[in-house]
């Protein structure tokens, strides 16, 4: 090694696990470095093989995360925070409460895609690209909506794609359920769907202004959700 002050935080033996965490997403730089002490044998997973494997069998990412855990990885503290988003201002305490009772919570690791047909949803943790045909065309942080095409125009095909730039964890709700909801709120429903069409239009405000580029894992990402 060169000469320079390091320190050493463990030692791994055969059998051993690295880069849990850089693979989950929960870290966009290396954490540290691994030096061999001995001839190594490594057996290497590739990011992309690690996501195609989830795809297809969703049951990887708990054991994923598990293995994290044993690493010192702590899943995020999720709150309420999101009911600040300008999205909700305006809303009925009653509809809130009911519309609550309606979310389920999903997670990913970096490098999966997010389905936002007929579904919409909440990002409370991690950062995410808006993606077209592969190429960058704007990025949001948590807490943000997404899928507000599900709501203003049930049924419609969603071209653009939601892309996790780090671990993500979100809410959502199908759109089927959530148009049952508005019709014991009608008051609530026309300010859901108007600040959904507004949403939609900051998000091609900034896609109509943001330069097209292949989608790289150091794209800076932008804070969002107009958060009162």
């Amino acid at each position: 090694l060169p000469k320079f002050a390091y320190r050493v935080d463990a030692h791994l033996a055969e059998g051993a696990v690295f880069g849990e965490l850089t693979t989950l997403g929960c870290r966009r730089t290396r954490g540290a470095s691994v030096a061999c002490d001995t001839i190594c044998d490594l057996r290497i997973i590739p990011q992309q093989a690690i996501v195609d494997a989830i795809d297809k069998d969703p049951s990887l990412l708990p054991r994923l995360l598990g293995l994290a855990k044993s690493s010192g990885f702590c899943m995020p503290s999720l709150t309420d925070d999101w009911c600040k988003l300008h999205f909700f201002s305006g809303l009925s305490s009653a509809f809130i409460a009911r519309f609550k009772g309606m979310l389920s919570q999903s997670k990913a690791i970096k490098g999966q895609y997010i389905d936002t047909d007929d579904t919409f949803l909440i990002l409370i943790h991690g950062h995410v690209s808006i993606e077209l045909d592969g190429r960058l065309l704007t990025d949001w942080a948590a807490p943000v909506v997404l899928g507000e095409l599900a709501v203003v125009q049930p049924g419609c095909h969603n071209l653009l794609t939601v892309r996790c730039h780090s671990f993500c964890v979100w809410l959502s709700v199908p759109a089927a359920r959530l148009l049952r909801l508005f019709q014991d709120f009608p008051e609530d429903r026309d300010t859901f769907e108007e600040r959904a069409r507004e949403s939609l239009q900051a998000l091609m405000g900034r896609v109509n202004h943001s330069p097209r580029h292949r989608v790289a894992p150091e794209d800076p990402v932008h804070e969002g959700g107009n958060v009162e």
